[in-house]
């Protein structure tokens, strides 16, 4: 009994020791001059600093369409909160978590957290400020309520959420129309009240940008092939927030368990395959995907060390390379979020921006969030959807910065009023295969501007005389 009970207090020590190790090694390695991780959180800080459904930056000037959740909570301390709203909420998920395979029985329920928080989708969620993590914890919310049969508190979660994110939202409906039509008829009943729900507040919410912003842009920026959609997917292979190959596996080895029992739960399977495909055209789909295969992987590493094995020493070898591999995953995936930008360079560069009179500062668009931090207009940046004339931006971005001759050049700036140039060290890998001269450098160097600060990462030029 004494054995038992002790081996319990470990399993339960793993664990914590899981969670708590996936919510403090980023920040504890991370450069404390670098600042808050992650360009999209520098648009939710100074929405946070700037109420406005006007904003003055982005694109020059446009309706503030944004999910504004995250923003509304910020304002109340934008500087203390941004630093401790995502580990708060990465805690949150993972109580819920636990909580919701509880309460559909889940045997396996801590080896399933411990498969969620070692993801690196979960350490990008708890480690950067950014909308899905919020979402996340409300779809979460909701599929409790649900599986608690409470349909009408399933409400109040569904309502908020497009507030957060749109792209979570929709994939919350899409798990609840699921559900409504294959779970159990009264969860069944919870998933069509929050479904309506969710449908509604992402209906009016929409209604009201679309008056105010006009019909939203479906652009897209980066032309993926296939291949590379499918190497977004993992974060091995440089997936920004993707799955772990080896977490997948064993995933798979769950799937493989369960399939014979497919029937009872067949809205598990369901959604699983929906959101594999989802995750094929938008890796928002990840974030919900991430929950399945968190239970799955527990379950797949149950099945292997149930399964009868020829050759025992096979079996301890296959464990140990597959946990092995999930470890070096999560280890390489939290290394890079440890160096990622923006770094105390970056940061420096901003601050020099942002002292400098107004002006339209040209860049990609990548940086664009950085540049209105900075209280400066860019041309445009990643905020796509309800953005003006995003086609015709993007094409002349690129003329301007493919431009060797001035003649080309010229019309840009003159169009957009450019005042300021912000080159950096990722524009010069990307853009330009760190090849000097090239394109919109060589017109920099050897035209009418100056360079007004360098530090190693990041060029601000402006122009000598303005073409406008």
């Amino acid at each position: 009994m004494n054995r038992w009970k002790y081996t319990g207090l470990v399993v339960n020590a793993l664990v914590v020791l899981a969670v708590i190790g996936s919510l403090l090694v980023v920040p504890m390695f991370r450069d404390p001059d670098s600042g808050i991780l992650g360009r999209e959180s520098y648009l939710y800080l100074r929405l946070a600093e700037d109420m406005s459904l006007q904003d003055s930056y982005s694109y020059g000037g446009r309706f503030a369409a944004y999910e504004w959740g995250l923003p509304l909570i910020l304002s109340l301390n934008p500087g203390m909160l941004a630093k401790i709203l995502p580990p708060i909420f990465g805690m949150l998920i993972v109580i819920m978590f636990y909580l919701l395979l509880g309460k559909i029985n889940v045997k396996s329920r801590k080896l399933s957290v411990v498969m969620l928080v070692v993801s690196p989708p979960f350490i990008y969620l708890a480690n950067t400020l950014n909308k899905y993590v919020p979402a996340l914890f409300l779809m979460l919310l909701a599929y409790y309520f649900i599986a608690s049969e409470n349909k009408m508190a399933s409400i109040f979660p569904s309502v908020f959420l497009p507030l957060f994110s749109w792209g979570l939202a929709l994939v919350h409906a899409l798990l609840m129309t699921i559900m409504v039509v294959w779970a159990k008829p009264k969860q069944a009943q919870g998933a069509k009240c929050s479904l309506v729900a969710v449908l509604l507040s992402l209906g009016s919410y929409a209604l009201f940008l679309i008056y105010n912003a006009g019909i939203p842009h479906l652009y897209n920026l980066v032309k993926d092939t296939f291949v590379s959609t499918f190497s977004s997917l993992f974060s091995d292979l440089g997936g920004k927030y993707g799955l772990s190959i080896f977490g997948t596996i064993t995933a798979i080895s769950g799937i493989s368990k369960l399939w014979k029992v497919k029937y009872r739960r067949p809205e598990i399977f369901l959604s699983v395959f929906s959101l594999i495909i989802l995750a094929f055209f938008s890796q928002i789909a990840i974030f919900a995907l991430v929950l399945f295969f968190a239970y799955l992987s527990a379950k797949g590493i149950e099945h292997l060390l149930e399964r009868p094995w020829s050759d025992e020493a096979l079996k301890a070898f296959t464990l140990i390379i597959l946990l092995c591999g999930i470890i070096f995953s999560t280890v390489a995936y939290s290394k890079e979020l440890v160096n990622s930008q923006p770094d105390h360079k970056t940061l420096r560069a901003i601050e020099i921006l942002s002292q400098l009179p107004p002006g339209t500062v040209f860049s990609d668009y990548k940086n664009g969030y950085w540049i209105a931090y900075a209280r400066k207009k860019n041309i445009m940046d990643e905020q796509i959807l309800f953005s003006p004339n995003v086609a015709g931006r993007y094409k002349d971005v690129e003329t301007l910065l493919n431009s060797r001759m001035m003649e080309n050049a010229t019309p840009v700036i003159s169009k957009y009023h450019i005042r300021y140039f912000w080159i950096d060290k990722r524009m010069k890998e990307e853009i330009w295969d760190n090849r000097e001269e090239q394109g919109l450098q060589f017109l920099l160097k050897y035209g009418d501007f100056k360079r007004l600060y360098e530090n190693g990462e990041v060029e601000i030029w402006k122009t000598r005389r303005p073409v406008y």
